[in-house]
């Protein structure tokens, strides 16, 4: 829909009595006497002021409605004769609306669902109170039935439309938000001022003039050419749209230009108060010889191989005057550059996507898009491509047998092993279609450190290859979709947030920059959603930065094709961030949305207090609408969410696993002492954000050894990720400790042992492996550095923990 949107905010603040040099005795108080009115009265007459007479003659005549306050009426009758006598020297009688107050406001020029156009606007007779076409004094009576009332206007100036407050801003002449008795002044000003409807004119700016040409006569209604309005006078007095016009009109036949509009207040014989629009209306009513142009440019079209056909997608064109836009692929086992060469085509209407099958595997193909109009001959634009694209399989991979593999590679690590002991990430491992699987690591490859290393099993062996060759990386996040393998990481040497999509082996990977980024990332997430009109796939990024000691949640998208990113830098800030989670799941509905927590945290006692909020974006032209989410009670102490995993069971519920730092008093300092994991159905809106059913997966537990030393037994669990909805891995720790110093569970000195546990259904059992700490777990496979027993000193000493990389597979 084209729109030209034009609006104008009526603000006229009159002052009582203003027209006259007289009145500013008058305005004092509500007492005015009508002895005092009386005397004004016979100087009217004696200065042979007709109009001002004949009023005053109907004020003495206008008798009270039985449910108005005698008092109230008798003051505004006595208010309305001085503003009156007051004006008496300043105006005459005009019978049209004039004046600022009298302009026309909320002008809006669309296209009509016939193709034509559509001129809305607001209309105000100012003093009209009563809505009945003219001002006279029996105006004055809504004013005493509503005196006093106030007002309810938005923050662009416009009165909500609830119940009768449109009326109530009608009434309220001088606009300052409160029926009173300076509303009485319009009156005067306008009176005998009549409204018989509005005359449209129309003005014509063909292309390539610099000039309007306006027409002398006003636009009519269909079937009554001689009719004296454009539109009649609206009386009513219902609620909602009070004063709403509207004029439809057919586009001028063969004209390609601008349109503009004048819309005049008249009383059916002489024009007062108009409104000019500013802002052209195009419209193109000759004969169609134009092709569609592309909404993105240069126009985008994105080839994905898969198994026997390649599915291609691209971004879309519009056409003004034909619609709607349809879209030919064509397609040869050979390059081609003429669309006659192509072996085949197929025309898919309006879609922007489609599958081309029963193509061989490891063959090229060479694809090209024509794109035309609805138009007979249709209008062709000019082809796009041709790019190729080479079928292969997703199936040669598979279960590696059970047992432990050492990656190759190099010396593995996580984003949080960088600087925190308690190793790994619980989404950093995926699933080809196949269930072969597929991780992510930060490899420290001899002199070359921070290394994302991508891994996977061919079916007889593990395969790793470096995804980032010339730059250091930190905080990735993983995706396959489509067996297609997607990272995103933080780039320490371009200071940048980089996305690298390689193809189904990992060895080939393209580099997109996601955003710039000034300070440090936290998290990092990418997964695919959707969004309200947009027809493809959305490729979602949610990540959080540390920037000059304020942490923020940040998001970006694109088409999971390609195209440009949108970003939102910062969704959100607090003082504390850490994790972040961007479901994909069928039960939340439409719109991009993600998790992640926040807070307040003090490192040198370890007070926390975080809490976990959902970000909303329903539409791309829309704004993020951030929810908290409760944590609930199940457990001693003070509930601070901090890691998260997320994933859909069986009914598209969205199943949250997350770990729960728990504060409590000890040695008289509020402190972390121990790490819970909780598990439960979060609910994404739209109407209602909470969590139902949770379950304590594991409950840590804390007990002060020696008072006298201030050491603590810690037993902690963390970095939940789901094997299934039912079935939730993590690394369990513990030890003792003398000081804890950090939100992450690092100590000052102590010894941990950690394992992996499993929860299932309820119970909870040790996972029986090799001694090590988990970095990853998902659908039963393992993946950890072989380190069980250390001294936490040391851990933290040391920038990268040194051990070798392990994966093991039940």
């Amino acid at each position: 829909m084209r729109r030209a949107y034009i609006a104008i905010l009526l603000c006229a603040t009159v002052l009582l009595v203003s027209c006259g040099k007289s009145g500013g005795d008058v305005a004092k108080g509500s007492g005015l006497s009508w002895r005092y009115a009386n005397e004004q009265q016979a100087e009217a007459r004696a200065a042979g002021i007709e109009w001002v007479t004949r009023a005053i003659e109907e004020m003495n005549g206008l008798s009270r409605p039985d449910y108005v306050d005698p008092q109230l009426y008798e003051s505004l009758k006595a208010h309305l004769t001085a503003a009156i006598f007051s004006c008496a020297g300043d105006k005459s009688v005009c019978s049209m609306p004039v004046g600022s107050a009298n302009v026309p406001r909320y002008v809006e020029v669309t296209e009509g669902q016939s193709g034509g156009v559509v001129i809305s606007w607001r209309g105000r007779n100012a003093g009209d109170y009563n809505n009945d076409g003219a001002v006279n004094v029996s105006d004055i009576t809504p004013l005493a039935v509503y005196f006093g009332a106030h007002v309810r206007i938005d923050e662009f100036g416009v009165p909500i439309p609830e119940a009768n407050n449109e009326y109530l801003a009608y009434i309220d002449g001088d606009a300052n938000g409160t029926i009173g008795m300076s509303d009485v002044t319009p009156i005067a000003m306008h009176y005998q001022s009549r409204l018989a409807g509005y005359r449209v004119y129309m003005g014509t700016r063909p292309e390539g003039s610099a000039e309007v040409q306006w027409s002398t006569s006003w636009l009519t209604p269909s079937g009554t050419p001689g009719a004296s309005l454009s539109v009649a006078f609206n009386p009513s007095l219902e609620t909602g749209e009070f004063q709403r016009y509207s004029f439809s009109l057919p586009a001028p036949e063969d004209f390609r230009g601008d349109l503009y509009f004048r819309i005049v207040a008249t009383d059916g014989s002489s024009n007062g108060a108009e409104y000019v629009t500013e802002e052209p209306f195009a419209v193109n009513t000759t004969a169609d010889r134009d092709p569609p142009i592309p909404i993105a440019e240069p126009p985008e079209l994105e080839a994905l191989p898969a198994d026997g056909q390649v599915n291609l997608s691209w971004s879309e064109w519009h056409d003004m005057q034909t619609p709607p836009v349809e879209y030919l692929v064509f397609w040869a086992d050979h390059q081609f550059s003429e669309l006659v060469e192509a072996d085949d085509y197929i025309n898919v209407g309006e879609a922007t996507s489609a599958t081309i099958a029963d193509l061989g595997n490891a063959d090229e193909y060479w694809f090209m898009l024509r794109v035309q109009d609805s138009a007979i001959p249709p209008n062709i634009a000019e082809p796009v491509g041709p790019i190729a694209a080479t079928p292969n399989p997703v199936a040669v991979y598979r279960m590696p047998p059970p047992g432990l593999y050492e990656m190759p590679g190099g010396e593995g690590t996580s984003s949080r092993m960088r600087t925190h002991p308690s190793p790994g990430s619980g989404q950093n491992n995926a699933l080809y279609e196949d269930g072969a699987p597929a991780t992510v690591w930060i490899s420290s490859t001899g002199a070359k450190t921070d290394v994302v290393t991508y891994c996977y099993y061919d079916g007889s062996r593990w395969v790793a290859t470096d995804v980032n060759a010339s730059q250091r990386c930190l905080r990735p996040s993983f995706m396959l979709y489509a067996d297609i393998p997607y990272i995103v990481a933080a780039n320490l040497d371009e200071q940048t947030l980089d996305l690298y999509t390689g193809d189904v082996t990992g060895e080939v990977w393209q580099r997109d920059v996601v955003a710039d980024v000034a300070g440090e990332v936290l998290r990092t997430h990418v997964g695919v959603q959707r969004l309200a009109s947009v027809s493809e796939p959305i490729l979602f990024v949610a990540y959080t930065i540390n920037g000059a000691g304020v942490h923020s949640f940040n998001a970006a998208w694109r088409l999971l094709s390609g195209g440009i990113w949108h970003r939102y830098e910062p969704v959100a800030e607090d003082e504390w961030m850490l994790d972040v989670v961007a479901p994909t799941i069928s039960g939340i509905g439409e719109g991009l949305i993600a998790l992640y927590t926040h807070g307040t945290v003090s490192p040198n006692d370890m007070q926390l207090d975080t809490r976990l909020t959902a970000a909303r974006l329903y539409s791309s032209g829309g704004v993020w609408e951030l929810h908290d989410i409760s944590i609930p009670d199940l457990l001693p102490g003070t509930e601070n969410p901090v890691l998260l995993a997320v994933t859909e069971d069986a009914n598209g519920d969205a199943v949250l696993a997350f770990s729960q730092a728990r504060t409590e008093e000890v040695l008289g300092y509020t402190m972390i002492v121990g790490v819970d994991v909780v598990r439960g159905l979060v609910d994404l809106g739209p109407d209602a954000y909470g969590i139902t059913g949770a379950q304590a997966v594991f409950a840590g537990s804390t007990e002060i050894v020696d008072i006298g030393s201030g050491e603590l037994v810690i037993d902690w669990g963390t970095f939940p990720a789901f094997a299934t909805p039912e079935e939730i891995a993590f690394t369990r720790g513990r030890g003792s400790a003398f000081f804890v110093t950090e939100p992450e569970f690092g100590v000052t000195s102590g010894t941990f042992f950690g394992s992996i546990w499993r929860w299932e259904d309820g119970g909870l059992t040790e996972i029986s492996v090799p001694s090590g700490r988990e970095l990853a777990a998902a659908e039963g496979q393992l993946f950890y550095v072989e380190q069980l027993s250390a001294e936490v000193s040391s851990i933290i000493s040391v920038a990268v923990p040194t051990g070798r990389l392990l994966y093991y597979c039940e």
